[in-house]
């Protein structure tokens, strides 16, 4: 840590988090081929030290044992006749050769959902990952013992040789991927249910005695009388879609299925502490150690089957130092107009000294060939470049510029357009590089991983309303916002948050519920709820806890699809927010019972009331919404109420942090601009632009 956030030190000198990474896609992975040296040469023009390539053990390990080191020089070699000063940040795939897979079929994923019928085999160097390893593929069991064990004896002797390499001194960095899209997301994780593989059960039954200890804790548990650690199975479809209380699942009832989910994302954290630390003990020289892990936001409502939800023990593992993610595809993010946010929860990684570094793999104008860009399709790709850009790097984090391009014989990034201004955004992020970070978000925003464990899996009215959707309004309601994981509030300083929403924390135990009502709700901070906050607490679900944490009386009302709160009195020019575009009930269906509460908002058509607002004897101020509250200017005008700094009334996104306040905008328009200073910048901003200001002086650093 050094100004506030983790910070990168080679040879004694801190070096920006700014990164350019070639595809790792067949086509154009290879760094000694034409399209992939071009483009690494162009960086390395921009100025950009660090570069990132991938190695597949698929490439290199055969099946007679032997490992092609040669590929391995070749590959580092490269980029370094290039850049002879690079940092190199390696992409290891650890993934099985195929050769192994049908060879081990035993030690292969399983799901639930397709009842042991065969699975597709991979052929060919062609073949595209991302699509391969979602379609059920024969393919390792993450919680495969046998393949771990094989793969740590290879990676001993790779680190051995590659060691000993001179190329091999350039070395800064390894990203250890494994899983879908190398992202350690269990196989076949979006359409199919894993894993019910040998190797899983055999997990699963580890895990339950070291939770249960006995037969007998376990039967009581789950309410079984045959239950037994030694046979206990993986559950099929049949217990995994059961849905006994709405979107959420009830943890007397549905204990079995909640304890495996847990032991699904628990043999992934083991596999990646494992790999991490192995290599860390191999290197002979200091190294960061990294991963895919700790996507929050744009998971496909997937979190239990194959999200990151054991993150708490990566952050506190001293063998993690960096987390890395595909800046968010949801189109309330990705989008022009969209808020560009990282999938990770930046504040809380901070919090334990962890980098994040976002993944910038949004395609540009220059993605096709033979299609001359046009210019207003250069102008959205500037605006998207430095919005994706200055996101991460006003956060405290740092980004990799991911391209796709050589695998098509282009470059994204390769026009002249693009060079100069991925070079001025370095140059603009070096100079400000020592100063302090100096957070100035007054409003923070609180998620839960272990709530999940609490809801359904797959898509729901509630699923991804009220993270990517929230989330997305909460960064277009002109204030800076911090998100963290409940497990780490008691660790913030609250006294600089004037607002502290609490997202989607459907459970809560009582410790946490002792740290909202007595640490949070005090000193007149303003709080806001959301849903069900609260609703269970890990062994039973309790409409009275929802009331007893946020001080208002809740209720159930009879569940209706297209959910839509309208604020204001009927007829009045309302605004309204809402699930609106999802036909299936949200079941439970909360609403607002209090007479000493101001009712603000009742459901579309009805006289219920699911908005509402209630003071406190400390000053401050708890407001409760019965939906994620998908409106920026609602939210805007709970943040203003509270006396959190608005910057911009307009609905664009922003954030401020690291001496920057960047604004981006779909419909641009005149704007005022308000700093936390008390000046006011009066600007025209250009439809589907970025602009860097000066979050002290006011000066437009990039227009």
């Amino acid at each position: 840590m050094a100004n506030g956030k983790p910070t990168i030190f080679v040879d004694g000198k801190p070096m920006n988090p700014m990164i350019y990474s070639i595809t790792d896609a067949p086509g154009g992975r290879w760094t000694w081929e034409e399209f992939p040296r071009w483009n690494i040469r162009n960086f390395g023009k921009a100025g950009y030290k660090i570069i990132q390539f991938s190695i597949w053990l698929e490439d290199i390990w055969t099946a007679d044992g032997k490992l092609d080191m040669e590929l391995v020089r070749h590959q580092f070699a490269a980029i370094l006749e290039e850049i002879p000063d690079a940092v190199l940040l390696m992409r290891l795939h650890i993934n099985a050769p195929d050769w192994w897979d049908l060879a081990n079929p035993d030690e292969t994923v399983r799901y639930a959902d397709t009842e042991g019928t065969p699975h597709k085999l991979h052929w060919g160097i062609e073949r595209n990952t991302a699509g391969d390893d979602l379609d059920g593929g024969q393919l390792h069991s993450l919680a495969s013992m046998k393949w771990r064990s094989e793969t740590t004896a290879i990676l001993e002797r790779f680190f051995r040789e590659l060691a000993a390499m001179p190329e091999g001194n350039r070395l800064g960095f390894v990203n250890v991927c494994d899983g879908v899209s190398h992202e350690w997301h269990n196989w076949g994780f979006l359409a199919h249910e894993p894993d019910t593989s040998k190797p899983m059960t055999a997990y699963f039954r580890q895990w339950l005695t070291k939770k249960y200890g006995t037969d007998a804790a376990l039967r009581a548990a789950w309410n079984e009388p045959s239950a037994s650690l030694g046979t206990a199975q993986v559950p099929g479809m049949g217990p995994r879609q059961q849905k006994s209380d709405g979107v959420f699942r009830d943890p007397v009832r549905e204990r079995y299925v909640i304890d495996y989910y847990e032991a699904q994302q628990d043999i992934v954290a083991d596999d990646i502490l494992h790999f991490n630390g192995l290599i860390k003990r191999l290197w002979p020289r200091p190294l960061l150690l990294g991963n895919f892990y700790g996507y929050y936001f744009m998971t496909f409502s997937r979190q239990t089957s194959g999200g990151h939800l054991a993150v708490d023990r990566i952050l506190q593992s001293s063998d993690v130092d960096f987390l890395a993610a595909p800046q968010s595809y949801a189109k309330v993010a990705h989008d022009v107009g969209g808020t560009g946010q990282s999938r990770a929860l930046v504040e809380s990684a901070l919090l334990y000294g962890k980098l994040v570094l976002d993944e910038m793999d949004t395609f540009t104008a220059t993605a096709h060939p033979f299609a001359e860009p046009k210019p207003e399709k250069l102008s959205e790709d500037i605006s998207r470049i430095r919005r994706n850009t200055a996101h991460p790097l006003s956060r405290g984090a740092g980004m990799w510029y991911f391209d796709f391009g050589p695998r098509w014989q282009t470059g994204w990034w390769s026009h002249p357009i693009f060079t100069a201004e991925v070079k001025r955004l370095r140059e603009l992020f070096e100079a400000r590089l020592n100063q302090p970070l100096a957070p100035q978000s007054d409003v923070l925003v609180v998620w839960d991983t272990k709530s999940y464990y609490a809801s359904v899996a797959g898509w729901t009215p509630i699923s991804d309303t009220s993270t990517d959707v929230f989330s997305a309004a909460i960064g277009r309601s002109g204030v800076a916002s911090d998100n963290i994981l409940l497990d780490d509030l008691g660790k913030v300083e609250l006294s600089r948050y004037r607002v502290v929403v609490f997202a989607n924390n459907w459970m809560m135990n009582q410790k946490t519920r002792e740290l909202v009502t007595q640490k949070v709700m005090r000193d007149g901070r303003h709080v806001l709820f959301i849903y069900m906050n609260g609703y269970s607490d890990g062994s039973r679900t309790d409409l009275a806890a929802v009331q007893k944490v946020t001080g208002i009386n809740v209720v159930k009302t009879t569940p209706f699809g297209h959910a839509e709160i309208e604020v204001g009195e009927p007829g009045a020019a309302a605004q309204s927010y809402g699930i609106s575009q999802f036909k299936t009930p949200l079941e439970p269906m909360p609403a607002v019972q209090d007479p000493e509460a101001e009712l603000l908002g009742r459901y579309k058509g009805t006289s219920t009331y699911a908005y509402a607002r209630k003071k406190r004897a400390d000053g401050g101020t708890t407001w409760y919404s019965g939906l994620p509250i998908t409106n920026s200017s609602v939210l805007r005008d709970i943040f203003k109420t509270a006396g959190a700094h608005v910057y911009n009334n307009a609905n664009d996104a922003l954030h401020s942090g690291n001496g920057i306040l960047w604004i981006h905008t779909k419909d641009g328009g005149p704007r005022s601009i308000v700093l936390r200073n008390g000046k006011t910048l009066e600007l025209t901003l250009a439809p589907e632009s970025t602009v860097l200001i000066d979050s002290s002086s006011g000066e437009l650093l990039m227009h």
